[in-house]
């Protein structure tokens, strides 16, 4: 065979050069696959190209046929045999992700001759037809990778059953050519009826419906819209569809000037979802683009993801909440599997995946520990960092995502590097400033990260929202081409609804966390407030708690000290609690009065620090109480700082609101002058009329 029949090119520049292999080289590496995460393994494509876009890709030529079975749990010999069957040449190996009870199988058909990209596409589209394999391997940049498993006792298996053939991908009179041209065909041509059925028949809505459909055309640009799902902005209102292979923007806005909404219309092809629903005879506004686009067409389920964006008071909030328990339980199937009520033989698995397994079987796969952070945070877990405002909790979550998605050690120990997802409740801007101190403190660039962050928060226990949240993760990876490995909610009851004191409202939010944490086995860490009673833990009900696999806690002692503690490992030994301070950073900004803009990142501290004991820093109850005042509101003022990004190193603390608190807390006026006197005498504070500030 010609070794220059199967030329890939190699997407992992960054950690070695460009190169070109051959199918004999993949050969040879499906006989002897890498070792580790399946993200360190070369990415390659099935073509020749001279970049990395997504024109290139369009340009190129493609010379292999790359299907996947991940899915429909096909035996080794069902999928030879089906392959064997069309008299295809194909290597054969298992994934990173297979197992005996899981398998999934990744197929490479070599061409005999290069074929253009709307000629691989319609095959690659009819092959997946034709064999029920994903049709992702058919869009464009679409990478697949070498042979790999993830240890190397892992389950693995090859067959190279290409005996030095190749397939002519543009030999109509070849069965499985011809095949998935007629499928493609039969697909396209279902397509059409679909759409000539659409135009003859009446779009009826409710007249509520029809409210939200009028406000969501009212709050919503198309032009984002088409932005937000790939369509390139040519001119100001023309685009090009992600899907076009010509290259000509043939996505067109105008402004009807009767009703003063605009709408859109598609030139291009089939392959261009917009061109379908045009097919249907009107032009489309933003509701028809985002309920095609978001919701695959489905009005009913638009119009109620979308009542929540654009009327969450009124009429529609209270025919919700008529509906919300019936509506909850019908979203919760996305994220569980049936109630098993069907009996079945013995270890045999049933429709519903239920089954049972000898112990010798799951001894001889018993795996390591899987760690996100090494002894910190497993992999696919549920976790939750608590502390009370104010003392650095989020600081820690914000330091711990940005290690995982750049990949470097979190403070000694190593990170698994993986898209991260950061929910955040409030104060986007804030944030912005401390990922920058973060970036600047630890000499790492995030504006490559695969690291995003919401725009808003979101109901967290409501399984409508997290589909969204869902869905708008998933986007985000299949554009960074990364899987998700953390998810962080940042705080809980910035993205709750319910009332955390209720077990029933808390395990809706836990079974929602799971079913996103299922979704791609990444971790969940929940940002959370103690309550008034700091001693026990995180505030609200106890299921939360129950259902957890790591907790920690962040406390801030009277020398600003923050302590990580570890309260809950599930199934591994605790890691020792680890000791931060805030250092400040020095923002490359100034503000309107050119005053320096100033945050913080957390700086590791020597593991034998001694937080001081209660009552040790004075000699009585009433000194210890006067420097734990004194102590928080410095912390209030250095908060303050923080929030204008200021220099928290210029808080400050008059004698007289020093005074005013402790009066509060019961110190009497007399007792506090001998306090103060106290206090100075031992070196606790420093009196710098008419501040006091506290000793180093």
């Amino acid at each position: 065979m010609d070794q220059s029949a199967f030329p890939l090119y190699n997407h992992i520049s960054h950690t070695r050069p460009e190169r070109f292999i051959t199918l004999s080289d993949l050969a040879n590496m499906a006989s002897s696959p890498t070792v580790g995460p399946k993200e360190k393994a070369a990415a390659l494509t099935p073509y020749r190209a001279q970049g990395k876009t997504k024109q290139a890709a369009q340009d190129a030529e493609y010379h292999a046929l790359v299907t996947d079975h991940d899915n429909d749990k096909k035996s080794a010999e069902t999928v030879r045999q089906l392959y064997e069957n069309y008299g295809l040449p194909a290597l054969i190996f298992s994934t990173s992700s297979h197992t005996p009870d899981e398998p999934r199988w990744k197929v490479i058909i070599p061409f005999s001759r290069p074929m253009t990209f709307e000629q691989f596409t319609e095959l690659a589209n009819g092959a997946a037809l034709l064999l029920g394999t994903d049709k992702a391997q058919s869009r464009v940049q679409q990478v697949f990778y070498v042979p790999n498993k993830l240890q190397p006792d892992s389950a693995y298996e090859y067959y190279d059953d290409t005996q030095g053939r190749t397939l002519d991908p543009l030999n109509e009179a070849h069965p499985f050519v011809s095949a998935c041209r007629d499928k493609n065909l039969d697909y396209i041509e279902a397509q059409q009826r679909q759409a000539e059925q659409a135009k003859h028949t009446t779009r009826t809505v409710s007249q509520s419906e029809g409210q939200i459909i009028d406000r969501a055309c009212q709050q919503f640009d198309i032009a984002n819209e088409l932005r937000r799902h790939g369509y390139k902005q040519i001119q100001h209102n023309l685009f090009l569809s992600p899907n076009s292979s010509s290259g000509k923007p043939g996505v067109v806005i105008l402004l009807n000037e009767k009703d003063g909404k605009q709408r859109v219309y598609s030139h291009h092809g089939e392959t261009d979802p917009l061109s379908n629903l045009n097919n249907a005879g009107h032009a489309l506004d933003v509701f028809d683009v985002m309920c095609l686009l978001d919701y695959q067409g489905d009005t009913a389920m638009a119009v109620k993801a979308m009542a929540t964006m654009v009327d969450p008071k009124g009429q529609q909030q209270r025919q919700r909440d008529h509906t919300a328990e019936k509506q909850r339980h019908q979203n919760l199937e996305a994220f569980n599997p049936p109630v098993f009520n069907a009996p079945a033989e013995a270890d045999t698995e049933t429709e519903h995946g239920f089954r049972f397994r000898p112990i010798g079987t799951m001894l001889q796969n018993i795996q390591p520990p899987a760690w996100l952070i090494k002894d910190i945070i497993p992999r696919d877990c549920l976790a939750v960092l608590w502390g009370v405002p104010g003392h650095g909790k989020s600081f820690i979550a914000m330091d711990l995502a940005a290690s995982i998605a750049t990949g470097i050690d979190w403070h000694g120990h190593r990170t698994k590097p993986g898209a991260v997802f950061y929910i955040a409740g409030e104060g986007l801007n804030g944030l912005t400033k401390r990922f920058k101190a973060w970036e600047i403190a630890r000499q790492v660039d995030l504006s490559s990260a695969p690291l995003s962050v919401s725009s808003a928060p979101a109901a967290m226990d409501q399984p409508e929202h997290v589909l969204i949240v869902k869905q708008a993760i998933a986007d985000m990876a299949e554009q960074l081409q990364q899987r998700p490995v953390l998810i962080v909610v940042d705080t809980l009851a910035r993205n709750f609804s319910g009332d955390e004191n209720s077990t029933k409202d808390m395990n809706m939010f836990v079974r929602c966390m799971d079913g996103l944490r299922h979704e791609w086995k990444a971790s969940i860490l929940i940002v959370h407030h103690t309550g008034k009673d700091t001693s026990r833990g995180a505030r609200g009900s106890s299921a939360l708690k129950a259902a957890i696999d790591t907790e920690y806690s962040a406390t801030m002692d009277e020398l600003k000290v923050i302590i990580m503690e570890c309260h809950k490992m599930k199934d591994d030994q605790k890691p020792p609690p680890l000791v931060f301070k805030l250092q400040g950073v020095k923002l490359p900004l100034v503000d309107e009065d050119l005053n320096d803009i100033w945050s913080c990142t957390p700086q590791r501290m020597e593991d034998d620090y001694q937080p001081p004991q209660k009552g040790s820093l004075g000699r009585g109850k009433n000194q210890t109480k006067a420097r734990q005042i004194l102590a928080e509101l410095y912390r209030e003022h250095e908060q303050r700082l923080m929030d204008d990004g200021r220099d928290i190193d210029t808080a400050v603390v008059t004698i007289d609101d020093w005074w005013q608190r402790c009066e509060q807390s019961g110190i009497k006026r007399t007792r506090f002058n001998e306090v103060k006197k106290s206090l100075e005498e031992q070196g606790d504070i420093e009196i710098i009329n008419p501040y006091v500030r506290l000793a180093a």
